[in-house]
């Protein structure tokens, strides 16, 4: 009986330490890229910007914005 004990005994206190053991993940962070232009609204350049924009969202999943 008392060596079917022990084995058991260790077994459950591993199950019950073990999950508390672990740390949880952290979230990613978003980042946000901030630029200064006096380029207008609707230029050629901005609808770049825009584009560019748009694909950094896509590529990182919304972590990277401009």
């Amino acid at each position: 009986m008392k060596r079917r004990f022990v084995p058991i005994f260790l077994l459950l206190a591993a199950a019950f330490a073990l999950p508390g053991s672990t740390t949880p993940t952290k979230a990613e962070e978003a980042y946000t890229l901030r630029i200064a232009s006096l380029v207008p609204d609707g230029s050629s350049w901005m609808k770049i910007l825009n584009a560019w924009n748009k694909t950094l969202q896509e590529k990182t999943d919304g972590r990277l914005k401009l």
